[in-house]
């Protein structure tokens, strides 16, 4: 039988078979020195022979030291990409499954099962590479197991899927049954456990750190799947505390999620066919992820990144209150009505007015399309040209006559009029007219004819007022000056 000895020399010793010890220490050059004194010691050949004490740490000694590599070796070395059963999520190695209880993981697993045997697509979105496919359903019977596939399937499944309902404990022989299984299956590509707590080791009576018990448990599943390039999820279960951070919902230590090679935390509120998928690993894109829930169809499907579905549900949630209301609405208000923070609420408008999708109207918002009502602006009264013109622009706090011209002082005005008289009586005039009109805009012109009550009296325009010897009628022969 051939051994890759530079395969067997990266396992752990605890996993070396007899044939890789022989064919490590082989190429090790051993000598009979190693062999102890006494000369007629077994030969090497026969495996079952154990070596000596010296002989035996001389071997763990050399199999360490001939695990060391150059950083150099790393860097050109070629190395295989890891084999997926679902890419993007799920690689070769081992995956915890995490959610709460009765909320679908379960269900989760065996959609991703039936996609991995099928060849389809996983969750409507990730590509798969179609292989053989163990799912151990612990927790369920046959008949359980049976209406899901129902809803799942169309009623016909290929041979690739095998399912289980009962399996030993690892430390029962569990974990040398999941070897062989592997073994058997040339195309061994993913095995779901459901639940972990049905398969790891029963341990009564010892007080152990509970960090090491779980590390424990979860380690030999590692080793193993990484040896067979296969994947391995195990569904468990999350606390109900709170946590920012998705592993630490994860029941039990992290020893779990030490030893493991990724996590998948599934969190979806009870009564909502909503979720979110952190995705957690050492080969994998950390991520979260946005799924929907069918219960009438038992999938589970991705919607995209999760922020993202998460922008455009909050878009949609103002885009239908304001197409709801039918008003301009303050960013207060449509705060207070979707329940939500108020500076965050201003910055997701901002957004939304930016790329179009809806419209400020002064300092309210709105859809584009809206068509606001017209505002009646109540306009100043014009007063009338009358008698009591006056009286009324003063009543409406205007002064036309006074921000037009400037008005005069009385002792003014009566010089004014004093002088309008004295140039008519020089004139001959017969007509005297309102020389106090005329005279308190500092002009001796008559009033027009025909202006009726006093709207002459200072509401002529400057242009449409006679000149000073236009406003003089000359004196004809005809006529004569009027006496005083």
């Amino acid at each position: 039988m051939h051994v890759d000895v530079a395969a067997a020399k990266r396992k752990p010793i605890d996993l070396l078979t007899a044939e890789e010890r022989m064919a490590i220490w082989e190429s090790e050059q051993p000598t009979t020195a190693l062999r102890g004194p006494d000369s007629n010691a077994p030969k090497w050949s026969d495996p079952q022979v154990p070596a000596n004490a010296a002989t035996a740490e001389k071997i763990s000694t050399e199999i360490t030291l001939s695990r060391i590599v150059t950083a150099q070796t790393i860097l050109t070395t070629h190395y295989p990409e890891p084999k997926w059963a679902v890419k993007g999520i799920i690689p070769e190695g081992t995956t915890f499954i995490a959610g709460p209880p009765k909320l679908g993981k379960s269900i989760f697993a065996l959609n991703i099962a039936v996609a991995v045997s099928e060849g389809g697509p996983a969750l409507s979105r990730f590509e798969v590479e179609q292989g053989d496919v163990l799912y151990l359903a612990l927790e369920d019977g046959e008949r359980r197991i049976q209406a899901r596939l129902r809803k799942i399937t169309n009623g016909e499944l290929s041979e690739r899927l095998e399912v289980v309902t009962k399996w030993p404990r690892l430390n029962q022989g569990g974990l040398e049954a999941i070897e062989e299984w592997i073994k058997r299956h040339d195309d061994a590509r993913l095995i779901i456990v459901d639940t972990l707590k049905m398969l790891r080791a029963l341990r009564g009576g010892q007080n152990r750190n509970v960090y090491d018990a779980d590390y424990e448990d979860v380690s030999p599943l590692t080793e193993l799947t990484t040896q067979y390039r296969i994947a391995l999820g195990i569904v468990t279960h999350t606390r109900k505390a709170i946590a920012d951070d998705p592993l630490a919902t994860v029941s039990g230590s992290f020893g779990l999620t030490g030893a493991a090679d990724g996590v998948l935390v599934l969190a979806r509120k009870r009564n909502s066919t909503t979720a979110t998928l952190s995705v957690i690993g050492r080969d994998v894109e950390e991520q979260e992820l946005a799924l929907e829930f069918k219960p009438d169809l038992f999938t589970w499907s991705v919607l995209g990144k999760a922020d993202e579905v998460r922008r455009s549900s909050e878009r949609q949630e103002v885009l239908d209150l304001l197409h709801q209301t039918g008003e301009l609405m303050t960013p207060a208000n449509i705060a207070e009505l979707l329940d939500k923070q108020p500076v965050s609420t201003r910055t997701l408008l901002f957004k939304m007015r930016d790329k179009g999708e809806i419209k400020l109207f002064g300092k309210k918002y709105q859809l584009p399309d809206f068509n606001p009502p017209e505002q009646n602006v109540p306009s100043v009264p014009k007063a009338k040209k009358t008698g009591n013109a006056r009286k009324a622009e003063q009543t409406n706090g205007l002064d036309a006559e006074r921000s037009r011209v400037p008005s005069v002082p009385n002792n003014s005005q009566e010089t004014a009029e004093k002088e309008a008289a004295q140039d008519i009586d020089r004139l001959g005039t017969r007509e005297r007219g309102n020389g106090k009109a005329n005279g308190a805009n500092g002009l001796g012109a008559f009033p027009a004819e025909n202006v009726p009550g006093n709207a002459g009296n200072g509401k002529m325009r400057m242009d449409d007022r006679p000149t000073w010897r236009q406003s003089i009628e000359p004196i004809g022969k005809d006529r004569e000056p009027m006496p005083f």
